[in-house]
């Protein structure tokens, strides 16, 4: 079952990971970059003032209530990284695809000769951006934020699969 299992997620990684030429390339090397999201990052922050604003306004907030969300944000990145990089990747011990051990390396599609760490399962960017998209739609409890939160997370888990 193991074999199978293994098998089918080897196959599902070379179908989902494809030469899709120099414009889709740096499409996801755009979206993987961690300066991409930074106007994504400074909008969730005026959403937890706002939430944390007595009349809806930025004029009266609550300076202890934000001072302690935005505490509980900084943990759920740590602990969702943490987790990940500290706990799963190294009691797995799951080659990266792109790493020679992997047994599929020399088909894997290497866009700007990156091939990140030895271990690849759990994904970090993908558990800290499942972490804060997860926090903020249960905080704010906007649907629309919800949406654009999930769609974020599809596009850079996606990323982490093409790079």
């Amino acid at each position: 079952m193991i074999d199978y299992l293994d098998n089918l997620d080897k196959a599902l990684m070379l179908w989902m990971n494809y030469d899709g030429g120099a414009v889709q390339d740096q499409f996801w090397y755009f979206v993987s970059g961690k300066m991409t999201w930074i106007p994504l990052y400074l909008f969730l922050l005026w959403m937890l003032m706002k939430h944390c604003s007595t009349t809806g306004q930025l004029k009266k907030i609550n300076w202890k209530q934000f001072g302690t969300l935005l505490l509980i944000t900084a943990l759920v990145v740590l602990l969702s990284d943490q987790i990940a990089s500290g706990l799963i990747k190294h009691w797995v011990e799951r080659p990266r695809p792109s790493q020679p051990a992997s047994g599929i390396s020399d088909m894997i599609h290497i866009v700007n000769d990156y091939r990140g760490g030895r271990y690849g399962f759990v994904s970090s960017h993908a558990a800290n951006t499942i972490g804060v998209a997860l926090w903020f739609s249960l905080l704010l409890r906007k649907r629309w934020l919800s949406s654009l939160l999930a769609f974020w997370v599809v596009l850079n888990c996606y990323s982490r699969i093409y790079l």
